[in-house]
């Protein structure tokens, strides 16, 4: 729903949207907004057009979590099973996208939280596999090199459902296990 102020404003499958279920939503650096699915894949929306990514365009999943758009104009999207998809929305082929899995050294399939700290880093939460942290992603998302932390690092729980950052930039993490 989009409230303006006086009224809300419902958006559905019928409407554009991939799925009525949405986990997430944010705003890109051209203002619009993308909402993360329940098995619809990503859906931006321009204030007058739907349009939606999915696995057949290179989306790693179809369940999206989280997103985050970068100051340099890439989205992360977390995906459930898929890991997670690094998305150009300049390209238009199959280049547009970068997915981490498991293989390439992300800690888990199930990325539930992403989000980028004062110093330049990338960090993604996991359901399962705890933190896994990209440093200088800027130029490595053609070869992502992640640095995983667990519970044997002093995180509360390797299940990570949120983080925020304070004015201290000290890194706040939630889930299954306490606050880190």
């Amino acid at each position: 729903s989009c409230y303006n102020g006086k009224s809300f404003t419902n958006y559905y499958v019928k409407n554009g949207l991939g799925n009525n279920t949405v986990f997430n939503v944010f705003k890109d650096k051209s203002g619009a907004i993308w909402f993360g699915t329940n098995g619809g894949g990503a859906t931006r929306f321009d204030g007058k057009n739907f349009a939606t990514i999915t696995t057949s365009q290179g989306l790693a999943a179809n369940i999206v979590r989280t997103g985050l758009a970068l100051d340099n104009g890439i989205i992360v999207f977390g995906t459930n099973g898929g890991g997670a998809s690094f998305y150009n929305p300049v390209k238009k082929d199959s280049t547009a996208f970068t997915n981490s899995s498991t293989s390439s050294g992300l800690a888990y399939l199930e990325v539930s939280c992403v989000i980028e700290d004062k110093t330049g880093n990338l960090w993604l939460g996991t359901e399962g596999g705890g933190l896994s942290i990209l440093k200088n992603y800027k130029s490595t998302f053609s070869r992502p090199v992640f640095l995983i932390y667990i519970t044997a690092h002093g995180l509360a729980g390797i299940t990570v459902w949120c983080m925020a950052q304070d004015y201290v930039c000290l890194l706040w993490v939630c889930g299954l296990g306490g606050v880190s």
